[in-house]
């Protein structure tokens, strides 16, 4: 279970399904938590920010669903993200996996985000 609440946006393109959430009932995103989590064919990248609190929990809560990452969570800060507007610490961590079972690695991660399968 996430340690808070948030709203998703859920996305597919080329690259894969996108999950983009924010915490939820913040009126104004600046220093909300925010959760990104893309699945693509073969991997999985998690990236949280700004680190704080109960959001840096979410990595090992993963763990403990899709068993070890491919290595241990990476920060950056401000300029040495790929997002560079974010101004917060950013922890990113990646998971892979075969190809043929994204299927049972999608519903995994769509009940860890308790979205519903259909979304």
């Amino acid at each position: 279970m996430l340690p808070v609440k948030f709203d998703f946006q859920v996305r597919e393109d080329r690259r894969g399904t996108h999950f983009e959430g924010i915490e939820a009932g913040r009126g104004d995103p600046e220093g909300a938590l925010n959760l990104h989590l893309r699945l693509a064919r073969d991997h999985l990248v998690l990236s949280v920010w700004p680190i704080r609190g109960e959001i840096v929990q979410v990595a090992d809560q993963l763990t403990e669903i899709l068993g070890p990452p491919r290595s241990t969570p990476a920060v950056c800060g401000f300029g040495d993200c790929q997002d560079d507007d974010k101004d917060a610490l950013t922890q990113t961590t990646m998971w892979e996996f075969d190809p043929a079972t994204r299927p049972e690695i999608l519903l995994k991660v769509k009940a860890f985000l308790e979205l519903p399968e259909s979304s």
